[in-house]
């Protein structure tokens, strides 16, 4: 298990660090009214992201009770759902409805990231449960 953890995560650092390239040159390409559009939106996603990384830990039992039905595509739907209420909300604080392709790379990116962050979160207190 150690080593597909240890491939996970070099997968993951992989995206990441294609994300911030990523995110870095459609930031430089960008025109001033879509950087004045991202910057503008700073504050929604600020409280997209605060109610994304709270939300793991303010429903713990859920993943406890994943841990304990001790099948992995409980655990999967759980990530898979945090995963989609994340990007619902930053769907809603980008405003992808109106969104450049600046947004949407740094949206898209913003999801990987906080997919990343509901596996551990749940992993971690499923363990602590002892489940």
């Amino acid at each position: 298990m150690d080593f597909v953890k240890k491939v996970a995560l070099l997968v993951v650092g992989g995206v990441v660090l294609l994300g911030v390239i990523a995110g870095a040159a459609a930031w430089f390409s960008a025109d001033p009214a879509d950087r004045s559009a991202v910057i503008g939106s700073a504050g929604r996603v600020a409280g997209a992201f605060g109610i994304a990384l709270l939300l793991p830990w303010l429903t713990f039992f859920a993943s406890t009770a994943a841990g304990r039905a001790e099948r992995n595509w409980v655990g999967a739907a759980l990530v898979a759902a945090y995963t989609a209420v994340d990007a619902g909300l930053l769907g809603w604080a980008m405003r992808f409805s109106t969104a450049s392709t600046t947004v949407i790379v740094l949206g898209v990116f913003s999801v990987v990231v906080l997919a990343t962050y509901n596996l551990l979160a749940c992993d971690w207190l499923a363990e602590r449960a002892g489940t």
